[in-house]
């Protein structure tokens, strides 16, 4: 399943976190895309077991367990911007 959802950060609500429910064995992958391409967001498996690769503005995690997962989006900005968040999970 994909979903994407669009949320504001600012230098005073700089971190969103989802939570989805998944099963082991399948492979999450979140995308961030910032409104200003020149800012990195951080995004982290923040709960749950699983192999990670994170680099810039990707998460991709092979599952190992069924159940809720959290994952984080951090910008580190001083302004609003807004940033299309992409979540699969195949």
């Amino acid at each position: 399943s994909k979903a994407t959802e669009t949320v504001t950060l600012s230098e005073d609500d700089d971190i969103k976190r989802f939570v989805v429910g998944a099963r082991a064995g399948q492979t999450l992958t979140v995308t961030a895309a910032p409104s200003d391409k020149s800012k990195t967001v951080e995004v982290i498996l923040f709960k749950g077991e699983a192999d990670t690769n994170e680099i810039e503005n990707r998460l991709t995690a092979k599952l190992k367990e069924n159940g809720d997962y959290v994952i984080q989006i951090r910008a580190f900005t001083e302004k609003r911007m807004s940033v299309s968040v992409g979540i699969e999970i195949r």
